[in-house]
């Protein structure tokens, strides 16, 4: 009786605390785990989560180790919504800071807790296109408006996912759109001047970044569309200290560095340009346009290397022609067992690998991205003609968080690994045309190994 009566005690005082302070700092992880230990019920945590919020990005693992302690799933409801409305507004302020690869991957988090949030689809749709990834992003911008017609920032998105298009009638269209439904979203005004620009029109997209600078002193992309505009209109040196002033903020910005690199370019100063390239590629890998930059002048700075003092000049070698293959692959683990993490090459999703599964891509020779929705930095492959890589698919688990990782694993390990998962399953193959058979990418020594021993298991089992 005694023990019951000190048990119920501390119930009480734990229910009684936690009400005081409502007040208080978000729930942690822990806080949730006391709570839930010392007897409070999932009803009652969710109501204080709701009250208080949390200070952490919970991930699939963490919700359904809840649901297994809550079988009403109330409490894990609770959770999801609170750690959506933690991630927008780290989204949302990533997505005005240019932090766009970072705000793509919170967006996407945003959404594995609520799939039908119409601003988590439009900020990902946004992230999208200011990485130069408009066809990408349309999609996502389509689920936006489909959820919520008005929805400004969607359209503003799908404005500027039409201009990377070069349809700047429809771009304008769209931006018109959600100028009507936010005049004064500063965002919009410096995409409307990006499509101006575009159009040839540099004085009109002055007007638009000035008035979006007015609405937003600290906007990245108003500050670089008014270099650009300098640019446009010959002034290299206002294009230039607009470009510096953003890189005395952040000497790793890379649009900035990007804007320089062109500068330096028209300069004449390949060297220059080629550093200022190398930081907005390095810094940002999965954008195209600063990969093709750094490439390009990469090409021209080794040319000009070997044809010192030769005449004629010596040709650049031409580009790698043919395919390889990409062998991607997921071991059998127990962490995770149920699910599944889509994989992306380049622009495209291609696949959703489960637990112990494997497919192929075939691609043309050349650099390549490997990501996954749920990865951090994306994986960039030169593949060469006729030749096989092998990339694994892991899940990396943190103190109160975790992600997927993509790694190129050398060809022996890979091979041996790739043998010992099974085929992706057709209905979760997204593109037909990317990802082949086993046989299309070659059969493999140790595949053929291992068929034999399977044949003759087979055999033996039958006698």
């Amino acid at each position: 009786m005694t023990k019951h009566f000190l048990r119920l005690g501390v119930l009480v005082l734990c229910v009684a605390t936690m009400v005081a302070a409502q007040a208080s700092a978000p729930l942690s992880q822990s806080d949730i785990d006391r709570l839930l230990s010392g007897g409070v019920s999932p009803a009652r945590v969710a109501t204080l989560v709701e009250q208080r919020g949390v200070d952490f990005d919970p991930d699939q693992n963490y919700l359904r180790s809840l649901e297994l302690r809550d079988e009403s799933g109330t409490l894990g409801d609770a959770v999801r919504a609170a750690g959506q409305k933690r991630a927008l507004p780290h989204a949302e302020a990533d997505l005005k800071a240019g932090h766009w690869a970072q705000a793509e991957q919170e967006y996407r988090a945003a959404i594995a807790l609520d799939p039908n949030s119409a601003a988590a689809h439009a900020g990902l749709g946004t992230a999208l296109v200011e990485q130069g990834r408009g066809e990408a992003a349309i999609p996502e911008l389509g689920q936006a408006l489909a959820r919520d017609p008005n929805n400004a920032a969607a359209h503003r998105g799908m404005g500027m996912a039409l201009a990377q298009r070069k349809d700047y009638p429809g771009a304008l269209t769209e931006l018109s759109r959600a100028k009507q439904l936010n005049p004064n979203d500063p965002l919009t005004h410096s995409a409307i001047g990006d499509v101006m620009l575009e159009q040839g029109d540099a004085d009109g997209a002055m007007a638009e970044f000035t008035q979006a600078q007015t609405l937003d002193s600290n906007l990245q992309s108003a500050r670089i569309g008014m270099a650009r505009s300098f640019e446009r209109k010959g002034d290299l040196s206002g294009a230039e200290n607009n470009y510096r002033y953003l890189l005395a903020l952040d000497s790793k910005n890379p649009p900035a560095n990007y804007g320089m690199g062109g500068l330096m370019e028209k300069k004449r100063n390949n060297q220059e340009a080629l550093n200022f390239y190398r930081v907005a590629y390095t810094s940002d890998p999965s954008n195209p346009k600063y990969r093709d930059a750094y490439e390009r002048v990469v090409a021209l700075t080794v040319n000009a290397n070997v044809t010192v003092n030769i005449n004629p000049p010596v040709t650049v070698a031409a580009q790698p022609t043919g395919t390889g293959f990409i062998h991607v692959y997921r071991k059998s683990r127990f962490v995770a067992s149920l699910a599944t993490w889509n994989i992306g090459v380049d622009d495209k999703q291609v696949a959703k690998i489960g637990n112990g599964r494997h497919f192929t891509v075939k691609v043309p020779a050349g650099k390549h991205m490997v990501y996954s929705e749920l990865g951090r930095t994306p994986l960039a492959i030169d593949v060469q003609p006729n030749r096989q890589y092998y990339v694994e698919v892991e899940l990396i688990s943190e103190f109160f968080s975790a992600y997927v990782a993509v790694k190129l694993t050398p060809p022996t390990t890979g091979e041996n690994d790739f043998t010992h998962t099974r085929p992706i399953e057709p209905e979760r193959i997204y593109d037909h045309e990317l990802v082949v058979d086993d046989a299309a990418g070659g059969t493999t020594p140790q595949r053929e190994k291992q068929e034999k021993e399977e044949m003759m298991m087979k055999k033996k089992r039958g006698k």
